[in-house]
């Protein structure tokens, strides 16, 4: 699965030089800022799981074309995971990933204040740390009652749209995403990772062409 997620990363990453190669001419403008969200996060499988809050915090970086399209990637430190309620106690499955997305875009209204968008593409996972959660206690994930063996990778497919609004020299992005896992996660329970994130951002451009 590890071997599958990286070819999946590297083709997506030769699709950028064949989108910036369409927009040639076109002036350009790349941007590099903080994000951070908000997300409500489950898994799909055998296994009937709640929804849990979680969160991400990162970096964005945005690569802009005067015609609307746009190109964005970054790295961002994302919880994700999912709940369960058993004898009125809820327990959590905490899994703390490092995530590269790619994502391709367009923009309505490119040169106005105000621009929606819509946007889609891809994210490879990348588990930093797995533990299982309950009122004030907190194992790893091998050391659990119940131990869950987790994959060191995920991929999973992005869809979603925001508004950008031009502010002083940067750019504030509010978007809506949908992620969905396309690979298990455990073998056992075939879980995949799905989950929305409500995200903020904020780019300063770092080059213009």
């Amino acid at each position: 699965m590890r071997t599958r997620s990286k070819v999946v990363l590297i083709a997506a990453l030769g699709l950028m030089p064949q989108v910036v190669g369409a927009q040639a001419g076109e002036e350009a403008r790349t941007g590099l800022g903080p994000l951070a969200g908000f997300s409500r996060t489950t898994t799909t499988g055998d296994t009937v799981s709640d929804w849990r809050p979680a969160f991400t915090l990162g970096l964005q970086l945005r690569h802009a074309f005067r015609s609307g399209a746009f190109v964005r990637t970054g790295l961002a430190y994302s919880l994700r995971g999912a709940g369960w309620t058993e004898g009125g106690f809820t327990s959590y499955l905490n899994l703390q990933y490092l995530e590269v997305p790619i994502l391709f875009g367009y923009g309505l209204r490119p040169t106005a204040r105000v621009r929606p968008f819509a946007m889609a593409g891809a994210q490879l996972g990348l588990l930093l740390k797995c533990t299982v959660s309950a009122v004030l206690v907190s194992v790893k994930c091998d050391d659990a009652s119940d131990p869950r063996s987790v994959a060191r990778t995920d991929l999973a497919l992005v869809g979603g749209g925001g508004v950008e609004l031009a502010v002083h020299r940067g750019t504030v992005t509010v978007d809506a995403r949908y992620v969905l896992g396309i690979v298990d996660i455990e073998k056992e329970s075939g879980a995949r990772n799905r989950g929305y994130t409500l995200a903020v951002s904020y780019t300063l451009p770092i080059s213009r062409r």
